[in-house]
């Protein structure tokens, strides 16, 4: 990778009537010359190993001696170029940080001269040292917040993929999102979400990756989730009483339930009426004996859950219980006889049931 170039361009300085080409090209390796700088912000490797002078015409004034080096964290490094360069010539100098670097500024001789990662001037009569200052960035962070590690899904579940990337002093420049590998999307700006949906049974991962505008990249946790068939809700109607059935208050009635699972098992049958629920039963033929029934109309449903935990409530049946009816006493004379005869001035007892 190319890190720092210095071109000289064509110029000319008024009142001469001729130009020249004068170039300094790098050809960057990583260089023995390297040395470390405490905190790690050294780009010791935008000191090439080896430094070419091509085409250097004669011009104007003195030869002076133009040194340049790379600063990380104001610490100059040991390694230094030095050039001989005509006084008065045109100098373009150009910053190109390495991955995990960004340009800060140029001094010379120590002072801040330009922000700009091109620095054009004019040679000096005297020797000069012209200095890049580089920062370090900090490998970016990403993280993938949903879904979870181990969710299980349906296979018509929308899984909304989240993911956080954030970058110290540079910026996110992409987000990439990989399932089982195979990258399904990129991102160049905030928020990064992602939806997947119809996707087969299975197991999937997925995982993230966030570059920097430097070129630095980190890769997130690989996040497992597996998608299950759909599961298919239980069926349940209340066989017994019937629809709108009445009964007599202190009445015990049964309530029964047919229930079934297609792709499973019934774990229970609950039977309410209204939003009170009277009792569970959880092995078939289920049913319920509610005892000592209370005057009022009421609603009965009986809820099925199955294994999976998914839930039906049947329709609802009607009943009604009221007060028994009012029914007249019955009365029977046994004693005495029909037909008896008696004596004027007898007693006779009369008894009845």
């Amino acid at each position: 990778m190319k890190m720092i170039g210095i071109n000289f361009s064509r110029y000319f300085v008024a009142f001469f009537w001729f130009s020249f080409c004068l170039i300094l090209s790098f050809h960057s390796n990583a260089s023995s010359n390297s040395k470390s700088v405490k905190e790690g912000v050294s780009i010791t490797e935008t000191i090439p190993k080896n430094t070419s002078l091509l085409n250097n015409w004669n011009s104007i004034g003195g030869k002076a001696k133009l040194s340049l080096n790379s600063v990380g964290n104001n610490v100059e490094l040991k390694a230094t170029n030095v050039y001989e360069i005509n006084a008065n010539n045109f100098v373009q100098l150009v910053a190109e940080p390495q991955t995990g670097y960004l340009f800060s500024y140029w001094s010379l001789d120590g002072q801040k001269v330009s922000e700009n990662s091109v620095y054009e001037f004019l040679m000096l009569e005297k020797d000069i040292l012209v200095s890049a200052h580089f920062i370090q960035i900090t490998l970016p962070t990403v993280q993938i917040t949903s879904p979870i590690e181990k969710s299980v899904y349906g296979g018509l579940d929308i899984i909304e993929v989240n993911i956080e990337a954030t970058s110290g002093l540079g910026e996110i420049e992409k987000v990439q999102l990989f399932l089982n590998e195979n990258l399904i999307s990129t991102f160049y700006e905030f928020p990064y979400k992602y939806n997947l949906k119809e996707y087969s049974e299975g197991e999937y991962a997925i995982k993230a990756i966030a570059t920097d505008n430097t070129g630095q990249f980190s890769i997130s946790e690989v996040i497992k989730f597996s998608i299950e068939k759909a599961n298919v809700a239980p069926t349940v109607s209340i066989s017994s009483p019937a629809q709108n059935a009445s009964f007599f208050i202190g009445d015990n009635i049964s309530i029964t339930a047919n229930a079934a699972d297609a792709d499973g098992t019934i774990a229970k049958v609950e039977f309410y009426y209204g939003n009170t629920l009277l009792g569970t039963d959880t092995t078939s033929p289920y049913s319920f004996t509610w005892a000592n029934l209370p005057m009022g109309s009421f609603a009965l449903t009986a809820k099925a859950t199955d294994n999976k935990g998914t839930a039906t409530v049947s329709s609802v049946v009607n009943i009604n219980v009221v007060e028994k009816p009012n029914v007249a006493p019955t009365v029977a004379i046994t004693a005495p006889n029909a037909n008896s005869q008696f004596i004027q001035g007898d007693n006779i007892s009369i008894t009845a049931n």
